[in-house]
């Protein structure tokens, strides 16, 4: 049975008109809108003033400290540059015959959570609002994200901009728009984008470091030495809009046509409604020159960003900087060799500077820093030089390193070290009180000096803020509130959504185990054996493919040597492991699966804990052995401090238990991936017990705390062999 809209008649998709916004629940509702902030004729939705004009009322609702510019880094700390509409054609999607109920749903019916995701999703997307969203395993997040954001991208003649952190993730968004251009007859260009050196087809890629490539890629360009960039792309282009394409698939067809498969996915974005990309394509210097390419603001754009959980830490490292010995004898050098004098002698005592600094401090020890902390010696001391026309003040010097970097570009330099130290210093002088200073001894003796950013949001906040709409997606995005408050977004217009996982709770029950504890004052040879004894019982007891993800790789070492001895088959993480390794390891877990079962060690935050699935019930249980907090440092302590003042009373939880309880989450939601999967979860330390640690894990993930979790876990494993 159809609902109707009750003020303009038009048919209910998902319980809301896609014509007017107003809804129906039973009994009439009245169109919703926000007073004085939005309007809407006919679908469309506006703002009362200009882009500019509504981040500039923001700002000035905010503290000054919070809203300082980092001037070393202002591509990408200012709010987006303007960027003119290009003249291209990406408005031409159709939206095909949407279902007068699911709309572009690319599936015949749709389940509970999912609808009132969906809903949500239409909701925000069509009010210019963003939605942040905890949304466990078996959601059907993708689906239920993407048909109701492209519709509304059709309707009010928007793109969509979908960012994810891994490749896996870019094969569900192209599969599922294929199965809306399939099911509901809608066409649109889409694009499916990885990093340029990821799609680089030159073998001699290899032999350049993963930092340099960007440089080198330029310069083999400029100078016409690139064959696959210098041949035409106009063909391949038009074969690639042709369908919705995999980016394997797009370098296939792009080589096939000998040109170069980053060439021809940017070129095709330009036309495109529908984008897939990496976080870096938005969250990094690369944003405006991305814009720019594409020829749309930002306003133009509906943002999903999935697996969120990972935006706030890609954002902080992205704009975090430091500096070594080694970098600056490299700028000295450059230096000498254009025979820039000064910017040696600044180079030299500079380097004298932060070595007389550090020289108190121990190996592995740490030191807060203010900005005038060096800028005050090192200017005092150079006010000492003896050459003519030595500078004065610490900006004549990024002037030097500046010019210097540009003659060793023409010299053929792939990475211009001066460079590197200009945007470094640059970064420490101008930077605000969203960065941290920070001066750390390492363990060989040498010194390095950290500028870290400490609030995502300081970045983050603006770009969303530029945004038509955005939806913000995990499975461990809890608590959203956090989330929503990392990254900067406005509390007017955001909404905070928390689904209940679609599956029985049944299917994975949850102990803590007492007397054992990751604790650093309770380690002892005797825990390192009782942890060892409990994991290889858990996984006899399993009778099948289980795994332990550990606080750290040392911890990893530490249990997996004591497990040796006990004949089982181990499976053991190694540091940086490649897509095929990764693979492999499933194929291993797999073929176990025929024998007593492989037990696979890694470590949280690792790249065998998230965002890997183990489908088809792959894993019996999975055991979280310690609690992953981060170790004891300055860092730590300015997030906390920095969190603290600008959330009072949340300042430890968001800058340090709820980052290591998303870990665990992550790790813990590996074993059970489909409706039928079961699987057990330990944690092996007591603390997840205590108060202050269990209520930050969701509702449908709280633990029973056990003695002995083989004897709590025994009838679960006898229930489903």
């Amino acid at each position: 049975m159809l609902n109707f809209c009750p003020t303009c008649g038009t048919a209910l998709m998902l319980g809301l008109c896609r014509k007017c916004n107003g809804g129906f629940s039973g009994q009439q509702t009245a169109h919703r809108q926000a007073p004085g902030r939005v309007s809407r004729s006919g679908g469309n939705v506006s703002f009362s003033g200009a882009p500019s004009e509504r981040r500039g009322r923001r700002r000035d609702r905010r503290d000054p400290a919070e809203t300082s510019r980092d001037q070393a880094t202002i591509t990408v700390a200012k709010e987006t540059a303007p960027v003119e509409r290009a003249a291209t054609r990406w408005k031409g999607g159709v939206a095909g015959e949407p279902h007068p109920q699911l709309g572009l749903f690319p599936f015949d019916t749709i389940r509970e959570g999912q609808k009132g995701f969906a809903r949500d999703v239409q909701r925000a997307v069509r009010r210019g609002e963003h939605l942040v969203a905890h949304a466990p395993t078996g959601i059907g997040k993708t689906a239920a994200a993407l048909a109701p954001a492209l519709h509304a991208a059709l309707d009010q003649e928007k793109r969509l901009l979908v960012l994810t952190s891994k490749q896996s993730q870019h094969r569900i968004v192209v599969d599922t728009l294929r199965s809306i251009q399939e099911r509901r007859g809608t066409r649109v260009a889409s694009v499916d984008v990885i990093s340029k050196r990821d799609m680089c087809p030159r073998l001699d890629k290899d032999d350049v470091h993963p930092a340099a490539f960007a440089d080198w890629c330029t310069r083999l360009c400029k100078k016409n030495l690139c064959d696959y960039f210098s041949e035409g792309a106009k063909d391949a282009v038009a074969e690639v809009r042709q369908g919705i394409h995999h980016v394997e698939e797009l370098v296939d067809i792009s080589l096939t046509h000998g040109c170069c498969p980053h060439k021809v996915a940017m070129e095709s974005a330009k036309e495109a409604q529908v984008i897939t990309c990496d976080y870096n394509y938005l969250f990094s210097d690369l944003r405006d020159r991305i814009l720019e390419s594409l020829g749309s603001p930002l306003e133009d754009f509906i943002v999903i960003v999935d697996e969120a959980h990972n935006l706030p830490d890609r954002v902080r490292a992205n704009f975090s900087l430091d500096l070594t010995p080694w970098t600056l004898d490299e700028a000295r050098a450059e230096a000498k060799r254009e025979r820039d004098q000064v910017t040696d002698l600044w180079c030299t005592t500079l380097a004298e500077v932060i070595a007389a600094m550090a020289d108190p401090l121990e190996p592995g020890e740490e030191m807060v820093l203010a900005k005038t902390d060096l800028l005050g010696p090192l200017e005092e001391r150079m006010s000492q030089g003896t050459l003519d026309g030595v500078a004065r003040k610490a900006k004549d010097l990024l002037d030097g390193l500046q010019a210097v970097a540009k003659l060793a570009t023409k010299a053929g330099a792939a990475i211009p070290r001066s460079g590197q130290v200009q945007e470094f210093l640059a970064a420490w002088v101008y930077g605000g009180a969203a960065h941290g200073r920070i001066l750390r001894k390492e363990k060989t003796g040498n010194w390095r000096l950290l500028h870290t950013l400490l609030d995502p949001g300081h970045i983050a906040g603006p770009i969303f803020e530029a945004a038509h709409s955005a939806v913000i997606m995990s499975g461990t995005l809890y608590p959203p509130e956090m989330y929503r408050d990392m990254l900067g977004l406005r509390e007017a217009r955001t909404r905070i959504r928390l689904y209940n996982s679609p599956y029985d709770k049944n299917n994975r029950p949850v102990v803590c185990v007492k007397g054992v504890t990751s604790r650093y004052k309770d380690r002892s040879e005797a825990m390192y054996d009782r942890i060892a004894t409990m994991v290889a019982d858990t996984h006899r007891a399993a009778r099948g493919n289980t795994a332990a993800f550990f606080l750290s790789y040392h911890f990893l070492e530490t249990i997996s040597g004591r497990l040796e001895s006990e004949g089982l088959e181990l499976i053991v993480e190694s540091k940086a492991m490649s897509k095929a390794e990764r693979q492999q390891v499933l194929d291993q877990l797999d073929g176990a699966r025929g024998r007593d079962g492989a037990l696979l060690l890694g470590v949280l935050g690792g790249s065998l804990s998230e965002g890997v699935d183990y489908k088809d019930n792959l894993l019996r249980a999975v055991s979280v052995v310690g609690l992953p907090l981060a170790p004891p440092g300055r860092e730590v302590d300015l997030l906390v401090e920095h969190f603290e003042r600008k959330f009072p009373r949340k300042g430890r939880e968001y800058g340090y238990v709820y980052p290591a309880m998303t870990r665990v989450l992550q790790a813990a939601g590996r074993g059970v991936r489909g409706p039928d999967d079961r699987c057990a979860v330990l944690l092996l330390d007591e603390r997840y017990a205590w108060n202050m640690y269990s209520r930050c894990f969701p509702d449908d993930f709280r633990p029973s705390l056990v003695d002995d979790p083989v004897h709590a876990l025994m009838p679960f494993f006898d229930a489903f062999p």
